[in-house]
């Protein structure tokens, strides 16, 4: 009898330490659901003020360009309020960036002449290397001032390389074989301009330089000390045009007189050159480049809800036009490293 009394006993003893193991993991079971559970909830939320973000840095960038104060908008403003001390729900805020990353371009930038002699005459080499095509008195206007002035590292140098013109045919391909029959043979007389449009008329010109000599395919932006300061009264754009001409005799080339007779004739409108460009920043460190084109602008959202994260970017080339939605958000509570949207050399 007290045996049975005795092993009735162990066997409770048994099923009461198995049904407290089994009420544990369903508390641990549940606790973990309704974790996740918060954390997806907080994520979406997160997202959405993500998106709420980038919709008013959209409408923010409409107006200031109607205005050409863009410039105003550089920089980060934290912790935008969408909804804070509610009993019901978490803080719903965005932080709202506008910069420029980089306005470096191409790959193999390191040497001393970033290997122009490859690809100089040689659109395939050109484009191997993502050097940027330029239709021929195209003008490009990348505005300086976030890199200038802003940027976390920012730009002390550039340098502007350069290719022999081309002609893009009907099959897409780029040649130079029309301008043999032009002599002296055509090249790129780039225009390259540093202006503040802060200033009037002719007070807005910092830098100018035009090419004038097939030998030259290098153009170094010089004067940018001069834009440094306060990004309301020094708005530096760097302005590049490439046109393709050539020079009589060598007292056009002193007077800096130049021809496009006969060009269009046999070269139609599509002619082109390849650009390079190396940026440094004021430690003499490469500027990398990204698969943006120079000027790009990015509206970066990152949206908080608790211990979510997410952020989004949107991309507006320099001529205001939007070209893009970049998703990077995750869920990554109190850790959260967002990847590089840079390319390696």
């Amino acid at each position: 009898m007290i045996k049975l009394k005795s092993s009735a006993l162990i066997i409770a003893l048994i099923v009461g330490i198995v049904l407290s193991g089994i009420l544990v993991g369903v508390v641990l079971t549940l606790g973990q659901y309704s974790k996740s559970s918060g954390q997806a909830r907080e994520g979406k939320i997160a997202y959405r003020a993500a998106l709420s973000g980038v919709e008013d840095g959209l409408l923010r960038f409409k107006y200031a360009l109607s205005q050409n104060k863009v410039s105003s908008l550089y920089g980060t403003q934290n912790n935008l309020v969408i909804l804070k001390d509610d009993a019901n729900s978490v803080d719903i805020l965005y932080d709202l960036t506008f910069k420029m990353d980089s306005i470096s371009v191409g790959t193999k930038l390191s040497g001393a002449n970033v290997d122009i002699q490859n690809w100089k005459d040689d659109a395939d080499n050109a484009i191997a290397q993502k050097a940027w095509p330029i239709l021929s008195d195209e003008m490009i206007d990348i505005d300086l001032t976030y890199l200038l002035n802003i940027a976390p590292k920012k730009l002390g140098s550039v340098e502007i390389f350069y290719s022999n013109p081309f002609v893009k045919n009907a099959n897409g391909e780029y040649t130079q074989n029309p301008f043999g029959s032009i002599s002296p043979e055509p090249f790129s007389a780039v225009v390259v301009k540093l202006t503040n449009i802060s200033n009037l008329g002719e007070e807005q010109m910092i830098f100018e330089k035009i090419n004038n000599n097939r030998a030259t395919n290098k153009i170094q932006v010089g004067n940018l000390a001069k834009c440094r300061g306060n990004a309301d009264t020094k708005q530096c754009h760097l302005q590049i045009k490439p046109q393709i001409a050539y020079t009589e005799n060598a007292v056009d080339r002193a007077a800096n007189r130049l021809s496009g007779e006969a060009i269009e004739m046999v070269a139609n409108a599509n002619k082109y050159v390849f650009f390079k460009i190396r940026a440094r920043d004021t430690s003499g460190n490469l500027v990398q480049p990204t698969d943006d084109k120079p000027g790009t602008l990015t509206v970066e959202s990152v949206g908080k809800a608790g211990e979510a994260v997410r952020t989004i970017q949107a991309k507006i080339d320099a001529s205001g036009k939007y070209i893009g939605l970049l998703d990077f958000g995750i869920y990554c509570g109190n850790k959260c490293n967002m990847p590089s949207v840079r390319r390696p050399d």
